[in-house]
């Protein structure tokens, strides 16, 4: 009944027949020894007397099928199995059919959510804690944002977590700033996950979005200075380029005369940027002219 392939099972790539043998031994031993485990775990339930390590092993199972395969369907296999025994167990399993889609009154959903809380503890605290977040980020209030950012807090100061759990975290703090309307906040979050983050176009997307949110927070100067920064990762970006753009020619401080050099040379670089319908409404709003190599900016 093991679904999980934990890393690490099978280092090497060959071995002399000997010691292949006795892994495979090892391995069959193993797998019998789980599928004993778990069958006495599903008699215990059966008969009722369920233990408090039976509860901790189905919730562990739970909540990585939540966490590390999102496949919240199978989690409720699991919880279903203890619900009715371990209140911690009913009050995940509430929480994932909402992250499953499935309707249910706030009020009904924020109760669990308390519940769960306070039930986290000891090792396993940081995983209860990532499953709230996930739980809370259904609630669109004020409350709840408050509450994402708390637990999360907690989650980047525990010592073990992983770049990847710690960038997950980071992507529902940015998100209840932003719903909060703590913009600033959000666009230094994601400034964090850029330092973790390796694909180009996530990179390009997470540029975007500082952009937007520097804006939102009246840093114009940071905005203009991250989307700089963008096109020089991203040097094919015509998003990013026609940002540029916006940014230069919103900015009455900033000469007509740069941005008409600016938009010559991006279309000089990429023509296709002229059939864009977001450089064509800039071309409207800042009175863009484009003759030939020539440009001119009215406004």
């Amino acid at each position: 009944m093991q679904d999980i392939v934990y890393p690490g099972k099978e280092k090497m790539a060959a071995a002399v027949p000997a010691a292949e043998n006795s892994r495979e031994s090892q391995r069959t031993e193993k797998s019998e020894k789980t599928k004993e485990e778990n069958e006495v775990r599903d008699n215990s339930i059966k008969t009722g007397t369920i233990s408090s390590e039976d509860c901790s092993s189905y919730m562990e199972m739970a909540m990585a099928y939540i966490l590390d395969v999102e496949d919240y369907e199978k989690s409720l296999d699991y919880l279903e199995k203890i619900q009715d025994a371990y209140a911690p167990a009913e009050d995940l399993h509430e929480i994932v059919e909402v992250l499953l889609g499935r309707k249910k009154e706030p009020a009904r959903l924020r109760m669990h959510l308390k519940n769960l809380e306070k039930a986290a503890s000891g090792e396993d605290k940081e995983r209860y804690y990532r499953c709230l977040i996930r739980g809370y980020s259904l609630l669109n209030t004020k409350q709840s944002a408050e509450a994402i950012l708390r637990l999360g807090e907690c989650c980047l100061n525990e010592p073990g977590i992983g770049n990847s759990e710690a960038g997950e975290v980071r992507e529902y703090m940015a998100s209840a700033c932003e719903k909060a309307g703590e913009y600033e906040r959000a666009a230094r979050l994601c400034e964090e996950l850029l330092e973790q983050m390796k694909d180009g176009e996530k990179r390009e997307e997470t540029y975007r979005k500082i952009i937007v949110l520097y804006e939102s927070s009246g840093q114009s100067d940071k905005a203009l200075e991250t989307c700089v920064r963008g096109l020089g990762e991203r040097k094919t970006s015509e998003e990013l380029r026609i940002t540029h753009i916006r940014l230069l020619c919103q900015d009455a401080a900033v000469g007509r005369d740069l941005c008409a050099r600016t938009i010559q040379e991006y279309i000089g670089q990429m023509p296709e940027i002229l059939e864009k319908e977001e450089f064509q409404k800039l071309q409207r709003e800042y009175e863009i002219q484009v003759e030939g190599d020539n440009v001119w900016v009215g406004r």
